[in-house]
């Protein structure tokens, strides 16, 4: 979601309505679950291909074509959520905190055969 807003505030607001108490319901404290909120939607603006407004002024700055600072953010961002992804797995783990059961989680097949179309929504 935050790579196609570009707007972390944006990005709080649409997907931690979901996250957040979706991370309570598992176990995660309040704040811990505002942190990963407020962290996975700043590195939404971090990842190509919209990134936040401070990208197209790199661009001006820089003097290069938007698409260059777009593909040098690649890296980085991808070691950002990996970071992210290893930090909730350590506290998830030191809390003894498991995922959601199998039975609440929806058919990988069946989202995608009742919401193939949304893929086409996305920046690319």
């Amino acid at each position: 979601m935050g790579s196609m807003s570009g707007s972390v505030i944006s990005n709080v607001l649409t997907t931690g309505v979901l996250s957040i108490p979706a991370m309570r319901r598992i176990g995660m404290s309040r704040s811990f679950a505002g942190g990963v909120e407020a962290c996975a939607s700043t590195g939404g603006v971090l990842m190509p291909p919209v990134m936040g407004a401070t990208a197209f002024v790199m661009a001006m700055f820089l003097d290069i074509p938007y698409s260059a600072v777009a593909l040098a953010a690649v890296i980085p961002s991808i070691l950002y959520f990996l970071g992210l992804f290893i930090q909730i797995d350590a506290y998830a783990a030191r809390h003894d905190i498991k995922g959601l059961p199998a039975v609440e989680l929806p058919s990988l097949w069946q989202t995608l055969k009742e919401g193939w179309y949304f893929i086409l929504s996305s920046p690319s």
